[in-house]
């Protein structure tokens, strides 16, 4: 189900590393020194740093963009941020309620799991939005329910995603020129 938005990490050696900027939020868990630890992380509007300690072990959960989660209640001050979820033996709280560490072979029932108690679901006129569709809203209620949402407006959205998209073809070696063109920048000023 989610298989399409999990990562699993490793690290050998510690250090810090450079974040990009995303505009979806993740649950990652981390285990390390034989402690498990638990964070929702929010959309980033710019690199960040991150610690990285040697020996970890990461999994992580993009969740869609569009997905809700309703124990997020201002999800535009926690813009470039993180929960950090209390932690129980062997397991965390979340919501009120002790869940297990989800493992790459459990991952889609803990997603089905958070479906289900309705801890993360899929808010329809974001999904509209982000499809391009029409919405009964008026412009001004569909950009208060984006950032209610998302912590992130609908064009703050896109242009990470554009940013993305330009990193991704430069990489490919795409020309600056070709790729300023294609993704509808105004030129290689706005561009950079």
């Amino acid at each position: 189900m989610l298989r399409d938005f999990w990562w699993h990490s490793r690290s050998s050696v510690g250090g810090v590393f450079r974040s990009v900027a995303q505009g979806h939020q993740e649950l990652v868990f981390l285990a390390h020194d034989g402690q498990c630890y638990v964070t929702l992380r929010r959309p980033e509007t710019k690199p960040t740093l991150a610690d990285c300690p040697s020996d970890g072990e990461w999994l992580g959960v993009r969740l869609p963009v569009g997905a809700y989660c309703p124990i997020v209640k201002q999800a535009a001050a926690l813009v470039d941020n993180q929960i950090v979820l209390p932690n129980a033996p062997n397991s965390f709280w979340l919501h009120g309620s002790v869940w297990e560490f989800p493992t790459m072979e459990n991952l889609d029932v803990f997603a089905k799991c958070l479906i289900r108690e309705d801890l993360i679901r899929p808010d329809p006129i974001v999904r509209e939005v982000l499809a391009q569709g029409d919405t009964p809203l008026t412009l001004r209620s569909v950009q208060r329910r984006f950032v209610h949402i998302m912590g992130l407006s609908p064009i703050a959205l896109r242009q990470i995603e554009r940013a993305q998209m330009a990193a991704r073809r430069l990489v490919l070696g795409h020309s600056i020129a070709d790729v300023t063109f294609d993704l509808g920048f105004y030129g290689q000023a706005h561009f950079t």
